[in-house]
C-alpha cells in the first residue's frame, strides 16, 4: 500500500512543463523535504527546505519531477550524487541524498530523504575488507 495522500499543492511539474496541482505524498518537517506525485505524468517531485538546501549548498529547487522507474537502485557499494534520488528494493521506498560524510576503509556515511521513512543515514561505497 502506497504512502497517504495529505493534500495537494500547486507545483511545476519537469515532465508535464507545467504547473499542475500534485498529491503531497509525505510534508517533511521544517529540516526536510516534502514529496509531492504529479497526478498527470506520476512522477515524484522532492521539494527542498531552506535549511536542506543550505545544508545542500543549493540555491535553487533540483532536481526536478523524477519518474520513478528511472530511477536507480541503491547498492551499499555504489556511490552517490548529493541531490540524487535512487529506490531502495528492501524498503521500498525512494531517497534522496542530502548530504555525504567521511570516506572510511569500509565506505561512507550518506543522508537520505526518503520519500516513507524520512531521515536516515546509510552506507555507500562500501568495501568488504574479506579479500
Amino acid at each position: 500500500m502506497g504512502p497517504e495522500v495529505q493534500r495537494r499543492k500547486s507545483h511545476f511539474c519537469s515532465v508535464c512543463q507545467r504547473v499542475v496541482k500534485m498529491d503531497m505524498l509525505r510534508k517533511g518537517p521544517v529540516d526536510d523535504v516534502t514529496w509531492l506525485k504529479c497526478p498527470d505524468c506520476e512522477g515524484i517531485v522532492p521539494v527542498l527546505s531552506a535549511a536542506i538546501k543550505e545544508l545542500m549548498g543549493m540555491k535553487e529547487e533540483v532536481p526536478g519531477t523524477v519518474m520513478k522507474n528511472e530511477c536507480p537502485e541503491y547498492e551499499m557499494s555504489g556511490n552517490y550524487d548529493v541531490g540524487q534520488i535512487f529506490y531502495h528494493k528492501i524498503w521500498d521506498d525512494y531517497g534522496m541524498v542530502l548530504q555525504k560524510g567521511k570516506e572510511s576503509q569500509k565506505g561512507r556515511a550518506i543522508m537520505v530523504s526518503f520519500l516513507r521513512g524520512g531521515l536516515k543515514k546509510i552506507v555507500e561505497n562500501y568495501q568488504s575488507l574479506d579479500t
